[in-house]
């Protein structure tokens, strides 16, 4: 325990991995990183993996397309498979948010997404269990679709070993350490100290109980985030049906083994602590799933619940991601404040944290507007969906 490392991670999910990556491919060494269960035993393994590019800022949008497409060949360029189905994502609103939809249509364009604005009729040939009655304007990306987070996961840390870099599994962080008041240098496990020059924090909904053993809090609600597999009497297929986000309805529904995962796109409830989550499915419960179904769905008979469950969202107040340091506590960054959306996301972060601690800043994407003290400058991103789900 006694070795000195230039970067120590805290966090084995997607985005945990992917820095570990793409820190190596840049040729960073002595990279550590610390995951306090399994590789991927956290919320990256409850997550949908939806991967599109909807978003009302410009930046996001274009986190968002570079990660589907670091996806869509994952293979080629990391290694491993992260099992991308490319079914398209389509996505549709009422009449009461059309003028924002269709500028955020507009915007993925201009950011240079591939997505087209449709209407109701060629949503139901594009999905036709869709009930057309709810649809006033729908956008589709036909380039979109989802992933699985555990095959992507282990794809980016089999990647990062190959470069070099060293995992440690069931290793609790105790604390963070630091040589004077500004300046994080090491972390303190359960195993004894580790010395660093950098530490980065990727430990979802836990940030905050790793960072304020230094002071830090970082701006995010933890939340509780249900979901449910349906089967039919028929196969829901995944080369006929795309991704589906139903803004009136606040949900979202992908194909998943032959049947149907229908997840509610809200913020979710509010939970003390990142140690709690609540999987129940009481009875009412199950019910709202299941009017939300009815409500969006035709033809498809004999909808039945198969199983449930639920992880958390670290939601930031924009509901984009926070990634950054603080002032006054040098050797010290975070990625946190995911909101729901990390995994579609976590290819880019991936880059931009390695380019972040490699160069100084990050080249693929401005790294500075998502600095966590955004917030208190009044520079938080804009968000056409604030109040009506965890949309960006």
């Amino acid at each position: 325990m006694g070795k000195q490392y230039q970067i120590i991670i805290i966090g084995g999910g997607v985005i945990g991995c992917a820095i570990a990556y793409n820190l190596a491919k840049l040729g960073v060494r002595d990279v550590l990183l610390l995951e306090k269960d399994a590789i991927c035993s956290g919320d990256t393994a409850k997550s949908c993996a939806i991967v599109r590019t909807h978003y009302s800022n410009p930046l996001t949008c274009r986190m968002a397309t570079v990660g589907r497409d670091v996806l869509a060949d994952f293979t080629a360029r990391v290694g491993g498979a992260s099992g991308f189905v490319r079914c398209g994502y389509l996505i549709f609103s009422g009449p009461d948010k059309l003028d924002d939809f269709e500028d955020n249509i507009r915007l993925q364009q201009d950011a240079g997404a591939e997505v087209e604005l449709i209407d109701p009729r060629q949503a139901v040939e594009i999905h036709p269990r869709l009930n057309p009655g709810r649809i006033a304007k729908a956008g589709f990306e036909p380039l979109s679709g989802y992933a699985d987070p555990h095959l992507t996961t282990m794809g980016y840390a089999e990647a990062a070993r190959r470069l070099g870099v060293e995992f440690r599994q069931g290793v609790s962080v105790r604390r963070l350490t630091e040589s004077r008041a500004d300046r994080v240098d090491g972390v303190e496990t359960d195993d004894g100290v580790i010395s660093t020059d950098t530490v980065i924090v990727a430990a979802g909904v836990w940030t905050n109980a790793v960072t304020a053993t230094v002071g830090v809090r970082y701006p995010f609600e933890i939340t509780n985030h249900k979901v449910v597999h349906f089967r039919f009497d028929q196969e829901y297929a995944s080369d006929r049906f795309p991704v589906v986000r139903d803004l009136p309805g606040v949900c979202y529904s992908r194909p998943q083994d032959g049947g149907m995962l229908l997840g509610d796109s809200n913020l979710g409830d509010p939970v003390s602590g990142p140690e709690v989550v609540d999987e129940s499915l009481p009875r009412d419960g199950a019910g709202h799933f299941l009017r939300n179904f009815e409500n969006g769905f035709r033809g498809l008979e004999g909808a039945r619940i198969t199983s449930h469950w639920a992880g958390r969202y670290d939601v930031s107040p924009d509901s984009n991601p926070i990634i950054g340091g603080v002032p006054g506590k040098e050797g010290l960054l975070a990625v946190c404040g995911l909101s729901g959306g990390g995994f579609k996301l976590a290819p880019c972060i991936g880059i931009m944290v390695a380019e972040k601690v490699v160069f100084g800043d990050s080249r693929i994407l401005p790294f500075d507007p998502y600095r966590p003290a955004r917030f208190d400058e009044g520079e938080p991103f804009r968000n056409a969906y604030k109040g009506t789900g965890a949309m960006a």
